[in-house]
């Protein structure tokens, strides 16, 4: 069972970044699109458009493997630590452009204890983001910002909020 204590710490945590639905959704989705993209990001000219893909960064299944190098940890370790089978792992490990449900990829983060700015740049890799309009992501965060990396104690937390756990 989640500690009374952590649970308490994180609904403050929560109360602290999540704004309830006070506002239109409009308002409160563009808010949290605004924090994600500047409007000079969205405007790509065509020329620096196919510059761009014609040199494409490490995709999220090399940049997992360079950290599981990086941090000296052996694949059966990662992936029982991010408390994902084999199967999925294996499929990860075989395809380069995997691109893993968001859950998988905060597990993984997790698993390999990266911290927050490091989990973040991993996440970008996949194409996700840990935004203050979600109490999933809130949750992640605190859990970064604590440098606690117990995924059973996560997941107890995100249920007791009625979040989608990490990991099978």
């Amino acid at each position: 069972m989640l500690n009374e204590k952590v649970f308490h710490q994180i609904q403050s945590y929560i109360k602290k970044y999540y704004q309830e639905a006070k506002t239109p959704v409009e308002v409160r989705e563009s808010a949290c699109y605004q924090e994600m993209f500047s409007p000079t990001e969205l405007t790509v000219r065509k020329p620096e458009l196919e510059e761009k893909l014609s040199h494409p960064e490490e995709t999220f299944s090399q940049a997992l493997f360079h950290w599981i190098q990086k941090k000296e940890l052996s694949e059966v370790e990662t992936y029982k630590k991010a408390n994902i089978d084999r199967k999925l792992f294996s499929k990860i490990r075989t395809d380069k452009d995997y691109r893993p449900s968001k859950s998988t990829a905060v597990a993984l983060a997790i698993a390999l204890e990266l911290n927050l700015d490091q989990a973040k740049q991993l996440l970008h890799k996949a194409g996700y983001a840990l935004s203050r309009c979600s109490k999933f992501d809130i949750i992640i965060t605190y859990f970064f910002e604590e440098e606690n990396y117990d995924i059973f104690e996560i997941n107890e937390a995100l249920f007791a909020f009625d979040q989608v756990l990490l990991g099978a």
